[in-house]
C-alpha cells in the first residue's frame, strides 16, 4: 500500500495552568505552502486536524498554536516528511502566560504584502509561515511569553530580521 495514500492526521491534547483539559481552545496550524487550518478542542481539550497529504519529497515544516479566551497559549513545532506516520501526536500541551504579538513587514517605510514571516524560538525552527496582509502585517498573535527572532521574506529576496520578548499584556509590535 502506498503510505502516500492517505492523510497525516496531527493529534493531541490541550490542558489548562492546572493540567485539566481546555476545551474550546482555539487551534491555529500554519505550514509551508499550505492554507491556515482553524479549529478548536474538544470539551475533553483534545484534538485531531487533517493536515493532507505528506510531501511527496523532501520535508514540509508546520507548527500548531493554541490559546484560550484568558490570555494563555501554547505552541508546538513540527515536520512532516515522507515517512511520517498517519497520526502524529504532538502530545500534551500545556497552556502557559501568554501575549500578543504584530508584525509590520516593511521596506524603506512601504508595506509588503505576501512576505513570508517566521516567528522563532532559540531552541528551534521557529513557527510558521504566517503571510503578510496588504498592510504588511500579521496578528496580533497569542505566543507563550519569552524571547523570538522574527524573520520575514519577501519575492524580491529581501530579508529582514528583528529581536522581540512577548510577556503577558502587553502588545509587542515589531516592524
Amino acid at each position: 500500500a502506498n503510505m502516500n495514500s492517505r492523510g497525516v492526521r496531527l493529534t493531541g491534547r490541550v490542558v489548562d495552568k492546572r493540567r485539566r483539559p481546555q476545551g474550546s481552545a482555539v487551534i491555529e496550524v500554519v505550514q509551508e505552502g499550505r492554507s491556515r487550518i482553524a479549529d478548536r478542542t474538544s470539551d475533553d481539550g483534545r484534538f485531531a486536524i487533517k493536515l493532507g497529504e505528506r510531501p511527496a519529497d523532501g520535508r514540509r515544516r508546520g507548527s500548531l498554536h493554541v490559546h484560550d479566551d484568558i490570555g494563555l497559549a501554547a505552541a508546538r513545532e513540527f515536520v512532516l516528511e515522507e515517512s511520517t506516520p498517519d497520526v502524529l501526536d504532538l502530545g500534551t500541551l500545556a497552556l502557559v502566560d501568554a501575549g500578543p504579538l504584530t508584525v509590520s513587514v516593511t521596506k524603506n517605510g512601504a508595506p509588503i504584502e505576501g512576505a513570508q514571516v517566521f516567528i522563532g524560538t532559540q531552541t528551534g525552527i521557529g513557527f510558521g509561515p504566517f503571510v503578510s496582509d496588504r498592510n504588511g502585517s500579521i496578528g496580533p498573535r497569542t505566543l507563550p511569553e519569552g524571547p523570538y527572532t522574527v524573520t520575514a521574506y519577501s519575492d524580491d529576496v529581501w530579508r529582514g530580521e528583528a529581536d522581540v520578548v512577548v510577556s503577558g499584556g502587553v502588545e509587542s509590535t515589531t516592524r
